[in-house]
């Protein structure tokens, strides 16, 4: 079977995406903010506090509640260089 055989339909590529909340505002796609723009990947470091509760009747802790808190996102973006022509006044 040969390459000109073959007919992939329905493939969908799964891209990363990442959505932005303003203040006061409803979140929107990143890539939107200006065109050419391209989300690429991002690191980050959730923040999980775990609450345990101690028993006396029992040996060690009790799992109580966790909490994800606010954390910091460095994210990679690619924009294609553009020409454009500064103009002095």
């Amino acid at each position: 079977m040969s390459g000109k055989d073959l007919n992939i339909v329905g493939y969908q590529y799964n891209y990363p995406k990442l959505f932005i909340k303003p203040p006061n505002g409803d979140e929107i796609d990143a890539e939107t903010i200006t065109s050419g723009l391209h989300f690429l990947d991002d690191d980050s470091d959730p923040i999980l506090t775990t609450t345990y509760t101690t028993d006396t009747g029992a040996d060690g802790s009790v799992y109580s509640t966790s909490q994800i808190s606010k954390n910091v996102i460095n994210a990679r973006f690619y924009l294609p260089k553009c020409q454009f022509k500064l103009e002095r006044k």
